[in-house]
């Protein structure tokens, strides 16, 4: 499978007020803002898969308690920003 790599950013469009996710290339950038209309939760949310794909990829991956500890620590920042849009 593939995807657009991250990281993607959920932003509020200052003139419309909509929520668009900007996956980093004018592209799909355009195509979004001429598409897709989210909500904050939802443009969010999305704007994270990119990250919680790589942090449980990585925890499956772990091969001892130190690599699984710093995988969980990563996937709770990741669920952090997707549900609440804030870096920790």
């Amino acid at each position: 499978m593939k995807h657009t790599p991250g990281p993607w950013k959920a932003h509020q469009d200052p003139y419309a007020k909509i929520w668009l996710v900007d996956m980093g290339n004018e592209k799909w950038r355009q195509f979004y803002k001429q598409q897709t209309i989210f909500t904050e939760g939802n443009a969010k949310l999305i704007a994270a898969a990119p990250e919680l794909l790589e942090v449980i990829q990585d925890f499956l991956a772990a091969k001892n308690k130190d690599e699984m500890h710093h995988a969980m620590v990563r996937m709770e920042e990741a669920i952090a920003k997707a549900t609440q849009g804030g870096e920790k």
